[in-house]
């Protein structure tokens, strides 16, 4: 849909939601017949995908009998065409869906897209996003149902931009303007502590103590009235902070700190801050330096908070983002502080001066692009400023004089327990000599009751030899011990070097990497080019395969030229996963080595490799169509895919910008099905296999009738039953015209899924049966397991509950014999589930409905959760505990946005007729509170609550 359209377009259609729904072209007021017909044709807007005709007249017109609703569907939808002209709506007889071509602004969609962009940016641009587009909440005047979670959605991602823009006016120091923002969020959500927090604290850092104080006994009063809760214990502190500060206090003096407040929590990091302030005590400029993304800012917000006790003067922060002139830098720096140009004085001049007596903790965010200017300005400062200490983030060192360097390194997985036999261990000289020298190596090695004996026995096979067992524990930079271990049979390839000195420091990110590169031999160079060819991650079996499949590097050699990589920086090993390590590069690294790649004219045919690779790695003989695997299996293939997401991103994108390749993409696409559904890449799977199709290369029938069925199913999985159908149509017919048994069964499996999804039962018990009898003709059991499965959710959906509980228990014990996967009978205990509710058999629906979510929480189908979690919604209602039922209303909202996914239609109603009792009866505001909970709360919390005793 198109959302800006040029102010001279002469028929520029506005729609406006954010508040009162009105709609205007060419200057003038368009009214429509009914509040139905507006309301229907805003959740069109907000629903751009297509919708069976029956849930849209079951959605609006529930209270009407079958042919009341369609025939009010029906003169709706020909009042909007007459409104707004035949060319808005694309409606046949089953669908209906706005015209993504269709010339229309809607405000709604402007911000939510200038506020998704601005909150995702990493540098973001104020100017980006119109605020005032926000008049009020969405459709402020209607109560439809379905309008609730929608506009809680556009709230919260109001209250979200707005709070964003306080904290970056107040870090700026621009006081005035981060207050008003902070305002308007208490004007919509009066017990938002976030924004009372930023309102405090630029009151007090502006010198209005007594405004600062008053703001903190309204956000206490706001939080009692709405949410009877004190406040946060940040907040508290905050106001302690406050009242203590003399009231005579001049405003610089009271801007203890310009630091930002973090809109979500600090996990972890308790051993590196400890790290990091012993650091800054010992010293008195310190870089902590990593890859982007390793939480350096993070870090360095935290430890800035943690030490404003210590610092008389205060904590200052700098944000240097977006700065891109250095000359700049030290204007940055007087304007956190308040400080002013002084005539006859450089700025940086006027700042010692200013710093000179101040005992002050300075930090300076993203220095890596200025870090001439940065290095200069530090050391300028520290040099004359005995009792000022300095922070900076940068991805590389700035290397000033006195500087302290810090790695930040990724979040840590939990410590290893220490056990009594790992310490008798360490009484062998053979075994502690490892150890110490494994250590030296990697910091946090530690010899545990699980590694101990992978360490006896690399040293035994050393015989004990101490150059031996000091050259294998240098390799755990490298390697796991499993694999140190499995290559000892080649071992003295394995031990061939040690470590040598790291290459001198330089100026400038491009000169580091052209020294660092003319110091690598011709064959690490060939490598470390090929490896631009990874995106992500990569293990050592992928570098052995695909850069040695042009003959140019041996096998051989491999370990060792990556190893030397390492030493020298330009890959990083990450922590073994499985037995098995893997390795990346930083992108700015990652982006020299594609560009000396691509040069040399090597990219096209590594390139070629890794499709080969990736392609072999994708497919898997036990299959059925890349559907269907047996759980081991599963969990094994999956396994091996699931870090390999970018890597198969990148083959797809190779395919698709190669037309000679379109065939293999497809049949790789077609054959990663179960991959994107369990690891919820539903959105990516169909848009690759799309874009594949869009090129219109020929390819064989079977490649075309695997990508349809794949592409149909993935449909189905979101929900869009009606999108379905032509790929799935187009499937069937393929595998039909190639003699394809198995194929046209999955094919009417599909199309069944997406009839009972729309509720036309009666066609689909009619392609269930015919893949039912194909399966048993076949003898194919896991077709007959699913086929049963399918059949018996269209029974429970007719209303025969019987028979349906009947087949969703032979379901379950086919896969009980090994004819299906966990998921099948997952699935299969949430329609028990729902049945024993229907029968007011709780007790039941509970064990049923814990059964399912326990193995999709197992397997990490997020999908299958939010159905297990709808599912308890229910029970809670019918079970009067409404307060849970609504908690887990909003848990099942946030999977359902996450992945885009709708229900069948049954359930739909179900879950719409359901949730609204739930919200009249709680009350409006009750209800909110409580689906807000359980839309924010974390995965593993609403699953811990919902498995949790009613």
């Amino acid at each position: 849909m198109s959302l800006l359209i040029p102010a001279q377009d002469p028929i520029q259609t506005r729609v406006n939601l954010l508040g009162r729904f009105y709609i205007e072209r060419q200057a003038q007021r368009i009214r429509l017949s009914t509040r139905k017909t507006e309301s229907l044709l805003a959740y069109l807007i907000l629903h751009p995908q297509r919708h069976g005709r029956e849930k849209l007249a079951a959605l609006f017109w529930g209270d009407s009998s079958d042919t009341e609703a369609r025939n009010s569907l029906r003169n709706a939808l020909a009042s909007l065409n007459k409104k707004l002209g035949h060319n808005l709506l694309l409606v046949d007889r089953q669908s209906v869906f706005i015209n993504p071509e269709y010339p229309i602004q809607v405000d709604a969609l402007e911000f939510e897209a200038q506020a998704t962009r601005f909150l995702a940016a990493p540098t973001p641009d104020l100017y980006q996003v119109n605020i005032a587009l926000y008049q009020n909440d969405l459709l402020s005047d209607f109560y439809d149902d379905w309008i609730f979670p929608l506009r809680d959605h556009y709230r919260s991602l109001f209250v979200k931009t707005l709070l964003q823009i306080a904290q970056q006016m107040r870090s700026q120091s621009e006081y005035e303007t981060a207050i008003d923002h902070a305002r308007k969020v208490i004007a919509f959500e009066s017990a938002n502590e976030h924004a009372h927090q930023q309102i405090m604290f630029c009151h007090a850092a502006r010198g209005n103590r007594n405004e600062a104080i008053k703001q903190y006994e309204e956000c206490k009063r706001a939080l009692m009235q709405e949410l009877g809760v004190e406040p946060a214990p940040e907040t508290a502190a905050l106001y302690a902070w406050i009242k203590q500060t003399p009231v005579e206090t001049n405003p610089f003096e009271a801007r203890i700190t310009n630091l930002p407040f973090p809109l979500t929590s600090f996990i972890g990091r308790k051993r590196e801050l400890n790290e990091v302030k012993e650091k800054l005590r010992s010293g008195r400029l310190l870089t902590l330096t990593g890859s982007g993304g390793s939480g350096k800012t993070r870090l360095a917000i935290q430890l800035g908070t943690d030490l404003i006790d210590s610092f008389a003067d205060g904590v200052w922060w700098v944000d240097l983002t977006a700065l891109t002139d250095q000359a700049l830098v030290p204007h940055s720096i007087a304007k956190a502080l308040g400080v002013h140009e002084v005539a006859n004085q450089t700025l940086l001049e006027t700042l010692a001066h200013v710093l000179r007596s101040k005992r002050l903790l300075l930090i300076l965010d993203n220095c890596e692009h200025l870090i001439e200017t940065c290095a200069f300005a530090a050391h300028f400062l520290s040099e004359r400023c005995r009792h000022l200490k300095i922070l900076t983030t940068s991805r590389e060192a700035l290397n000033a004089a006195g500087e302290q360097i810090w790695l930040v390194p990724a979040l840590s997985l939990p410590v290893p327990r220490k056990v009594s036999v790992a310490d008798l261990l360490l009484e062998y000289e053979g075994i502690r000599l490892f150890v110490e020298r494994a250590q030296t190596a990697t910091s946090d090695f530690a010899i545990t009751e699980k590694n101990a004996s992978l360490v006896i026995q690399i040293c035994s096979r050393l015989d004990g030899i101490p150059l031996a067992i000091e050259l294998a524990a240098a390799r755990t930079k490298l390697l796991s011990l499993e694999q140190i271990a499995d290559r000892l049979d080649d071992r003295f390839q394995l031990l061939a070097s040690g470590s040598r000195t790291a290459p001198e420091r330089h100026q400038t990110l491009q000169a580091v990497m052209d020294w660092s590169y003319r110091l690598l031999n011709e064959r690490e160079k060939r490598l470390f080019r090929s490896l631009a060819v990874f995106s992500g991650s990569w293990d050592l079996n992928a570098v052995e395969t695909i850069c040695t499949a042009n003959g140019h590097l041996e096998k051989s050699e491999i370990l060792n030229l990556l190893s030397n990589l390492v030493d020298k920086s330009l890959v990083v090993r990450e922590e073994a996963q499985k037995g098995k390590s893997r390795y990346r590069m930083l992108e700015t690294i990652r982006q020299y080595a594609l560009v000396a790649l691509t040069q040399l004219g090597e990219s096209y045919e590594i390139q070629k490799h890794h499709l080969d690779y990736y392609v072999k790695l994708v497919k898997d003989a036990n299959a059925h169509l890349g559907f269907f695997l047996r759980d081991q299996e599963m969990h094994a293939h999956l396994g091996a895919l699931s870090p390999e997401h970018d890597n198969l991103r990148t083959a797809i994108f190779f395919c698709e910008a190669h037309p000679s390749f379109i065939g293999t993409g497809l049949e790789m696409a077609g054959n990663l099905h179960w991959y994107f559904l369990v690891h919820n890449h539903l959105r990516e799977g169909r848009d690759w296999i799309s874009r594949l199709q869009a090129n219109q290369t020929v390819i064989p029938p079977q490649i075309h009738a695997l990508a349809n069925l794949t592409l149909g199913f993935l449909a189905c999985w979101q929900g869009d039953f009606v999108s379905a159908r032509p790929s799935l149509t187009t499937s069937l017919k393929l595998f039909e015209e190639i003699n394809d048994p198995a194929g046209s069964a999955f094919s009417l499996l599909g199309l069944g899924f997406a009839a009972n999804g729309l509720g036309e039962h009666a066609e689909a018990s009619q392609c269930l049966e015919k893949c039912l009898l194909t399966a048993r003709r076949i003898d194919d059991r896991w077709l007959i397991s699913i086929a049963l499965h399918f059949i018996a959710i269209s029974s429970s959906f007719q209303g025969n509950y019987e028979t349906a509980r009947s087949q969703f228990e032979e379901c379950i014990e086919l896969v009980s014999e090994g004819h299906g996967t966990a998921q099948g009978i997952a699935f299969s205990e949430f329609h028990l589930g729902r049945i024993a509710r229907i029968y007011s058999d709780f007790g039941s629906s509970f064990s049923h409905h814990k059964n399912g979510l326990e193995l999709f929480r197992d397997i990490g189908d997020l999908r299958g959760i939010g159905y297990s979690l709808f599912g308890l919604a229910c029970l809670a209602y019918a079970e009067e505990n409404l307060q849970r039922a609504a908690i887990l209303f909003g848990a099942t909202d946030s999977i359902r946005e996450r992945l885009g996914t709708l229900l069948e239609t049954v359930l739909q109603v179900e879950y719409e007729r359901t949730s609204s009792e739930v919200q009249s009866m709680l009350g409006e505001k009750r209800y909110a509170a409580r689906w807000k909970e359980g839309y924010e709360k974390s995965l593993e919390q609403i699953v811990r609550l919902a498995l949790s005793p009613r």
